[in-house]
């Protein structure tokens, strides 16, 4: 049963994945804790792979920059060490020849100028899918006035060896987690389509810079002063507030989208449930959503050839159809088509019963939806 002081320091070895910059302190105090002078961890792909990732204690600065490669082909302890089951802390004289290692390459060129006699090593060999795949040594050393290490110093160094391999697994996930949020964060903000991610209460976390120029514009939406995300109209506030709803109750647990229009322009508005984890949410994961608002075309784009194509609108229902999704109003249309207003309002109440809709935001946003 681990005592007082190695409880402490189990619980500083996990900090390590939300505080990496503490590793050299925990590994300073359990070397202390098992009377070590020196202490590194290496992962590697293998025992004589050079490692990918290395944390020392008590080493002259650059004394394995020196050796290099070359280190870890004449390690003998780690080779040997290599041999005996993983995940078990093993003294140096148990596993290689003492009186060899006093006449090896390693123990004169590495060992013996940082005062080094006598080792406690283990192998971590975990089953984890990592890509490359990874071994860890965890070696505690110390010099030639003192004797190995004992049956009692080895049981002791085994209380902490689980959890070094979970600590180190976890920082592992965590780097790659970050290295995947900056990849995120980099196409998110090149993104062409206006999104944003924010909380279920519509505060935005983070949005790229097609969105800052729809909220400079000021015809759609806005982010507000506590960063929240608000339309303009207070119909498409009330179309996102239900959306929001709906992912917040667990109703929903896929895209909604729905369709607005601002400024003779019409938008797909798609709210998606995202896990977002961010500066904002530090180590943690939360529900989010995410908005993409996507432009529809515009009546540049559309023809009343086009809207006879995809409804039961006459020609003349379908021009002033088109108009109206250009943003001309029902006077401007009924002047251009020379007919009279009264006329043109006729056709598009004809038009809005035809297409199932009951208002001319309702109508464009159907026939902008229709072309996409």
């Amino acid at each position: 049963m681990p005592d007082e002081r190695c409880s402490e320091l189990i619980y500083r070895i996990y900090n390590t994945v939300n505080a990496p910059d503490t590793w050299q302190e925990v590994l300073a105090d359990v070397a202390t804790d098992l009377g070590a002078s020196h202490f590194f961890i290496a992962a590697r792909a293998s025992v004589d792979a050079q490692p990918f990732a290395f944390i020392e204690h008590g080493f002259s600065r650059g004394h394995f920059d020196q050796y290099h490669q070359h280190y870890y082909k004449v390690d003998v302890w780690t080779k040997a060490l290599a041999q005996h089951e993983p995940n078990q802390f093993r003294s140096s004289h148990e596993v290689y020849d003492d009186r060899a290692f006093l006449n090896s390459e390693i123990y004169h060129d590495f060992a013996r100028p940082a005062d080094i006699r006598h080792g406690l090593g283990c192998l971590l060999v975990s089953g984890d899918s990592f890509d490359p795949p990874m071994m860890t040594e965890l070696a505690l050393m110390r010099g030639g006035d003192q004797k190995h290490f004992d049956e009692s110093e080895k049981r002791r160094a085994q209380h902490y060896v689980s959890h070094f391999e979970q600590a180190l697994q976890l920082g592992r996930q965590m780097q790659q987690l970050t290295a995947q949020q900056r990849a995120f964060a980099g196409l998110f903000a090149a993104q062409t389509q206006p999104a944003l991610i924010c909380d279920y209460h519509l505060r935005v976390y983070e949005h790229n810079h097609a969105l800052d120029g729809l909220a400079q514009n000021g015809v759609l939406l806005g982010i507000g002063c506590e960063r929240k995300l608000t339309f303009v109209d207070e119909r498409n506030q009330s179309q996102l507030e239900a959306c929001t709803a709906g992912f917040r109750m667990a109703t929903f647990n896929s895209a909604e989208s729905f369709s607005v229009v601002a400024g003779g322009v019409g938008y797909r508005v798609k709210v998606s449930p995202w896990l977002y984890t961010g500066v904002h949410l530090p180590g943690q994961q939360q529900g989010a959503l995410l908005v993409q608002i996507q432009p529809l075309r515009t009546a540049t784009q559309l023809s009343p050839g086009l809207i006879m194509c995809w409804t039961a609108l006459s020609a003349a229902e379908a021009e002033v159809v088109a108009h109206l999704c250009e943003g001309t109003g029902l006077a401007q249309i009924a002047e251009l088509r020379k007919v009279s207003l009264g006329t043109v309002r006729q056709q598009l109440k004809s038009a809005m019963h035809k297409v199932g809709c009951h208002s001319q935001a309702q109508l464009i946003a159907r026939i902008l939806t229709l072309s996409v």
